[in-house]
């Protein structure tokens, strides 16, 4: 790993005061800590932002980043950093991490690549919020230097998102400070960047864009307008960022979604992500209902109607990845502040899966802070789709903390998978549930970097784990009231059997008789008609056999 000396030096003195006053966080299975940490920063974005990259030309090679403070008692925006860690191993070891910047107070930072070495865009503010635009020596020097001088004229602009394109220009986009209804967007060519241009009605703080590059010159910004009808807005470029051209009609998401009679809206406190499937432009996005209201007691309680999270590509449509439907247990009501019941949602792509993860709020999961508040608890979810987003599988909890949060995942956009190795999400680890920077009386706590691996922890298919022979996945979720999810994988085609049966070993379903391709399977087990206990699941497929326990609470 490359450093520069006199850096080293600095920062391990630096670490003797900063890393002795936290405690490394408890883990749960595949999780590893990034030894990225702040005091008391919990609240990142308002949205999604991208916060973890891999190497294109070496998978092994991860790096994340994480806006920090060293202190629980500066005011927001003072005393407050960007800090990067590195994985040379897919994530199971970290170094102690680096500031990008110093003494400029930066803050929201969202990261990519570019000629296969991070780059990240953030803003600082001191002596006033603008951008800037670091990018590493190398893969993993944790050396950040600036990208030429960003432009700021006519108006400062802050919590960017960024992009690069096919030919290395780089993409920023953001709202103008002081904020007004019309976005900006710049680019840089490799010697100079641009002037700030308009993105007419496309504006808003932290969560507002997602800014990605396909293949051919492809680059698209989504976001929405967050100073008057809330619509979003599509804008794509075809000639490497340089100029964008607003979609609408089927090229674009519609801008506001009519569901029974309800109007619902992608307010910025959901959040906002997409990816480039070939030539085809995919986006998740919460939204909730223009009907929603802020509740009086207890302070800080919104009531969210009709939350979900949606999935829009142009060969698809509008398709619903999560909400009350497969969620039953979503919360309504939120005492938090800036998220939804379902929301920062983060996608990506592997093997020709889209795969989905966010941050939800199930009901009973909350933490009483310091002023006595009872404060909503969020957790990190991941669904996936096989048939390009029309169709999405039952959410899995990832996380289950019930009275610690998580929030604010990030996966890698286009993800190249290490041999014998897996998907894998970043998020936070937050002690103290809510956003203390936010509401005042609710108190500052230790908030983790996490990275978790999902082999053999979801059990989600050949797509998202490689296998190459029989295997019987644990069902999901478990215990279940009244459906369950049973997958499992054949190498070869064979005739399949599948059963249930109560503990006395009566059958009570059969699930699956006949003949079967080879591949990824899975089945919904709707157990409504049976009472509460243990259940075994057993598979019969050539001369394989397996059979697992199951746990019905009704």
């Amino acid at each position: 790993m490359i450093k520069k000396f006199s850096l080293f030096v600095s920062f391990v003195l630096l670490t003797g005061i900063l890393y002795a006053q936290v405690t490394p966080p408890t883990l749960g299975p595949g999780e590893y800590w990034t030894n990225l940490w702040s005091l008391s920063y919990d609240y990142q974005t308002n949205g999604s932002v991208r916060y973890i990259v891999q190497d294109p030309l070496n998978p092994m090679n991860l790096c994340a980043i994480q806006m920090a403070t060293r202190d629980s008692v500066s005011p927001p925006g003072t005393n407050r950093y960007v800090w990067f860690s590195y994985s040379s191993d897919a994530g199971r070891t970290w170094d102690n991490g680096v500031e990008i910047a110093t003494a400029r107070f930066e803050g929201f930072p969202c990261m990519t690549v570019r000629n296969n070495i991070p780059l990240v865009a953030l803003h600082e503010v001191d002596p006033t919020s603008r951008t800037f635009v670091y990018q590493d020596a190398v893969w993993g020097a944790g050396s950040f230097g600036t990208i030429g001088n960003f432009p700021q004229t006519p108006n400062l602009i802050l919590w960017p998102h960024v992009a690069v394109s096919t030919n290395s220009n780089i993409i920023v986009a953001a709202e103008p400070n002081p904020p007004v209804a019309d976005g900006y967007y710049s680019y840089w060519n490799g010697s100079a960047w641009s002037p700030h241009f308009t993105l007419t009605n496309t504006s808003g703080p932290s969560g507002n864009f997602s800014v990605e590059s396909g293949p051919g010159g492809r680059v698209f910004i989504f976001g929405e307008d967050d100073f008057a009808t809330n619509f979003t807005k599509l804008w794509v470029s075809t000639d490497n960022g340089v100029t964008f051209t607003l979609q609408t009609g089927s090229d674009a998401p519609p801008e506001v979604l009519n569901v029974g009679g309800q109007q619902l809206f992608a307010y910025i406190d959901g959040g906002k992500s997409g990816i480039y499937v070939g030539n085809d432009i995919h986006l998740v996005y919460s939204v909730y209902s223009d009907s929603s209201e802020s509740l009086p007691t207890p302070p800080n309680t919104n009531w969210y109607k009709h939350a979900k999270i949606i999935h829009w590509s142009s060969s698809t449509g509008v398709d619903t990845v999560a909400g009350r439907y497969n969620m039953p247990n979503m919360t309504d009501t939120l005492t938090h502040a800036l998220v939804t019941p379902v929301c920062q949602a983060s996608l990506g792509i592997y093997n020709g899966v889209l795969y989905c993860t966010y941050t939800a709020f199930l009901r009973g999961n909350t933490q009483t802070v310091d002023d006595g508040s009872i404060v909503n608890a969020g957790e990190i979810f991941i669904t996936y789709s096989t048939d390009n987003g029309n169709t999405w599988n039952t959410p899995v909890n990832i996380t289950n903390t019930a009275s610690v949060e998580e929030k604010h995942s990030s996966v890698i956009r286009n993800l190249v998978t290490p041999t014998g190795d897996s998907v894998g999400v970043f998020y936070l680890r937050d002690m103290k549930a809510g956003g203390w920077v936010n509401v005042n009386g609710w108190g500052p706590a230790p908030v983790y970097g996490i990275y978790k691996k999902l082999s053999g922890v979801i059990g989600i298919k050949q797509d998202l784990e490689i296998v190459r022979e029989f295997k019987l996945f644990q069902n999901y979720p478990n215990p279940f009231n009244p459906t369950t999810t049973i997958s499992y994988y054949i190498p070869k085609s064979s005739n399949v059997t599948l059963k249930v049966y109560n503990i006395l070993g009566s059958e009570v379903a059969t699930l699956v008789n006949g003949f079967e391709k080879s591949g990824a399977k899975e089945i919904v087990f709707d157990a409504s008609h049976l009472a509460s206990g243990i259940y075994y699941y057993t598979i019969a497929a050539g001369e394989y056999k397996d059979t697992k326990k199951m746990v019905l609470v009704k």
